[in-house]
Formats: C-alpha cells, sequence, structure tokens
C-alpha cells in the first residue's frame, strides 16, 4: 500500500475493537463470522483458538496492507498461472470479490489457464481446506482459502 493512504474505516475499527477488547474477547465476538458451520463447536472453537493468537502491530500491518490494496489491479499484473479459491458461504471476502480477482486474471493472462475454485460448505476460516501457496509451476495468489 502507497505510503500515507488511508485505511478504510471498517479496518480501523477492527485494530481499534482489538486493542480495546484484547485478543479472547475480539476472537470470540468475530470468529464466529468465518465459520459456515457455526453449530460444528469443534470447528468454531479452532478457528477462534486460533484468532485469539492474533496480536497487535502485527494484526495492524495486515488491515494496512488488505485495507489499502487494489488486489484487482495487483492481479492484472501476476504473469504467473494462478488459482484463487473462495468459500461459498465466506462472509469475509465473498466470492464475487474473489471472482474480480480471477476475472482480472484472465483478461491479462488468458493464455496461463488461471483457475477459479469456489469451495461448497466453506467459510473465511476452514483449517481443513488450506491449500499451498507455491508450486513448481510457479507462485499462486490465493485470493481466499475457505
Amino acid at each position: 500500500a502507497p505510503a500515507g493512504m488511508p485505511l478504510a474505516p471498517s479496518a480501523q475499527k477492527r485494530i481499534d475493537d482489538l486493542a480495546a477488547e484484547g485478543n479472547a474477547a475480539f476472537a470470540a465476538a468475530r470468529g464466529p463470522r468465518l465459520v459456515h458451520r457455526r453449530q460444528d463447536a469443534a470447528l468454531l472453537a479452532e478457528v477462534v483458538g486460533t484468532m485469539a493468537q492474533i496480536k497487535l502491530p502485527g494484526y495492524a500491518q495486515a488491515c494496512h496492507l488488505l485495507s489499502c490494496s487494489d488486489l484487482v489491479a495487483d492481479a492484472a499484473g501476476i504473469r504467473n498461472r494462478t488459482l484463487v479459491m473462495v468459500g461459498a458461504q465466506d462472509e469475509i471476502t465473498p466470492p464475487a470479490s474473489c471472482r474480480r480477482v480471477y476475472d482480472a486474471l484472465m483478461k491479462a493472462s488468458p493464455e496461463l489457464g488461471h483457475r477459479f475454485e469456489l469451495i461448497d460448505q466453506a467459510g473465511h476460516a476452514r483449517t481443513d481446506q488450506i491449500m499451498v501457496i507455491s508450486e513448481n509451476d510457479g507462485v499462486r495468489l490465493v485470493a481466499h482459502s475457505g
């Protein structure tokens, strides 16, 4: 993100909430939105437990990076075959957002055979569906792994 670019209000709110609430309360409040099957108590506990490990300033840096970036514009400059994945029930980074990244890749370099995968029954965080980001055939941008 360019220096001095303003942070989106929603990103600043997340940073402020983490600072005010602390890791555990922040994770308990936000974690359920990351899981599609909220009734899966074990999965929810795993996601919330992992999220409770988030700390400032690292989280603030990630918020700045994602809030101030233009993934669609960045994707247009990628010259490696790319897999864009998203959970079909992702409320944080909806499939339509990831599809725009894929569309930019296809417009810029359709000959590379980019792929878009919509993962059914997956939300934003699904630890059993995390994919390898780098392979022998080039670096892959994973817009989101459900």
